[in-house]
């Protein structure tokens, strides 16, 4: 979901099963779940008759989450992901229904009041806790795990620890894993990269998820208005005293205990 780092982790995942593929990948930002269903369970689908490893990123498919064979996801500080969400457009892109006002002008009138801002901060975080209940939710239901978690900061904090996590977690063999070199080769071809093409002018934003440089958005300093949105919300200040973590999420609620 938007703002988690989700596009690097995808990356990632995909360099690691480009090296470990001998019979082909097929990859996608978005994969049918159709395609993605069948082959569970010996059935006779597209994803069954191939030889292929298949990788999605299931942001907008959410339903192919619950017949992945391994599924990895991402999370970031909760204002991280609402200040890349505020800077790329995300904020006051819909009036309330009780309001018959279009787009453009409501985006107006939000982006220049504090008060809306605050509401719209907190309004996006809950989004966000449900995106996260729900991709969890949906592979606990279907009696499967979520294999790793990664959160942006690690990329930061042990890049090597943290692309060999998700190495391990996607079946790499130890013997590989160890090798330091090879690790060094997979961190310089994804996480500098990344954030090789992260460097901007200090007038413009980058959108985490995609890395790419944006405007900043008119009328409304994303940064400031950030800081303080979950200050009264009980929610979203457990949540972001979590960092953004499922055992803070309380929407998820217990289920967070299965991941602890």
């Amino acid at each position: 979901y938007h703002g988690t780092g989700s596009n690097l982790l995808f990356e990632i995942v995909r360099f690691w099963t480009l090296l470990a593929s001998d019979r082909g990948l097929v990859a996608s930002t978005s994969c049918s779940q159709k395609a993605v269903a069948e082959g569970r369970g010996g059935g006779k689908g597209v994803r069954a008759a191939s030889t292929c490893t298949f990788l999605c990123r299931d942001v907008a498919v959410k339903g192919a989450t619950q017949f992945a064979d391994i599924v990895l996801m991402s999370h970031a500080h909760p204002r991280d992901s609402l200040r890349s969400r505020c800077r790329s457009g995300h904020f006051c892109d819909q009036a309330p229904p009780t309001l018959n006002m279009s787009r453009t002008a409501w985006r107006t009138r939000c982006l220049s009041s504090p008060r809306i801002m605050k509401q719209e901060g907190v309004s996006q975080c809950h989004r966000l806790m449900s995106d996260q209940a729900d991709l969890y939710g949906r592979r606990l239901r279907a009696g499967l795990d979520v294999q790793l978690d990664v959160h942006f900061d690690d990329y930061r904090i042990d890049p090597h620890r943290t692309v060999r996590s998700i190495g391990a977690a996607l079946g790499i063999c130890p013997t590989v894993l160890e090798s330091r070199e090879l690790l060094v080769f997979v961190v310089d071809h994804t996480v500098r990269r990344y954030d090789q093409e992260r460097v901007q002018p200090e007038d413009q934003a980058v959108d985490s998820q995609t890395g790419k440089t944006l405007p900043l958005q008119p009328q409304a300093d994303c940064k400031r208005f950030v800081h303080n949105f979950a200050s009264d919300d009980t929610l979203c200040k457990v949540w972001t005293e979590g960092k953004g973590g499922p055992l803070a999420n309380a929407i998820l609620g217990a289920d967070a205990r299965h991941y602890s």
